[in-house]
């Protein structure tokens, strides 16, 4: 390398590190003035709009307002106080909501939503799944894993764990397993539908008094069938009722008889 073409490289490290330095003491003073700041925002992308106070986002074309709210992606829009969206085009509508996913509005307080195409508005719910067109979930204190499920408004405190199901409003307290599985009255559990039962397996005997509501499963219904018809098996009744007699036992009972004659 010549004498001259030293100088110049010489010369553009120099500026380079002028400039690094200056990054650095630019970074400082503005974290410092951040932290003098009470209503401070952190924005970091293209074309965002950030209002309130300890708001952050980062990204493009998102809107932040509220305070202790975030956005991360794009286009999403948070209104409210610490929410918070990661994702595309997403709507946060109420106070304490958390969206991560695409197309999702949430509305009332505490939502939560995983997924795409989602409108949660009850209150305390939350959506884990996908829909086609728009899964709509207005019942309070309701969950729903699953695609393409619909809980109406007035219908709270409702669990859902398959797809394609709907709760009708006024159901509350019931619990619905399985795709396509349906349920018509509060305090319910379903796992399927009119044509599309469901076997539930695995289940252990339960049991057997005037006080009892637990299930009674098909080896049991057996037993009593057996004991029911023509072809009665009468030791295997002694025995449930304790009226069985060993031969042991029956010999005693003749000895005393015996001798109760003879006196």
């Amino acid at each position: 390398m010549s004498k001259r073409g030293s100088l110049f490289f010489c010369k553009n490290i120099i500026l380079i590190l002028s400039s690094i330095i200056f990054f650095q003491e630019s970074l400082t003073a503005q974290t410092v003035e951040f932290k003098k700041k009470e209503n401070a925002n952190i924005v970091g992308g293209y074309e965002n709009l950030i209002e309130g106070s300890h708001n952050s986002t980062f990204g493009s074309y998102n809107l932040v307002k509220g305070n202790n709210s975030s956005a991360f992606g794009t286009r999403n829009q948070v209104w409210k106080n610490t929410s918070s969206a990661v994702g595309y085009l997403n709507s946060l509508g109420g106070i304490d909501n958390f969206i991560v996913g695409y197309n999702n509005k949430t509305n009332g307080e505490k939502n939560l939503v995983f997924g795409n195409s989602y409108t949660v508005s009850g209150g305390y719910s939350g959506v884990f799944g996908i829909a086609k067109k728009i899964g709509q979930i207005h019942g309070k204190n309701s969950y729903t894993i699953g695609n393409d499920n619909q809980i109406a408004m007035g219908a709270d405190d409702n669990f859902i764990f398959g797809n394609d199901v709907w709760i009708q409003g006024g159901i509350t307290h019931s619990v619905v397993l399985g795709s396509g599985s349906t349920v018509k009255s509060s305090h319910e559990v379903s796992v399927g539908s009119i044509g599309k039962e469901r076997k539930i397996t695995n289940v252990k005997e339960g049991e057997i008094s005037s006080y009892s509501t637990e299930v009674i499963i098909g080896k049991q219904l057996y037993e009593v069938e057996k004991a029911t018809a023509t072809n009665i098996d009468f030791k295997e009744w002694k025995k449930k009722l304790g009226l069985e007699t060993t031969t042991d036992q029956l010999n005693k009972n003749l000895e005393k008889i015996k001798k109760m004659r003879k006196k």
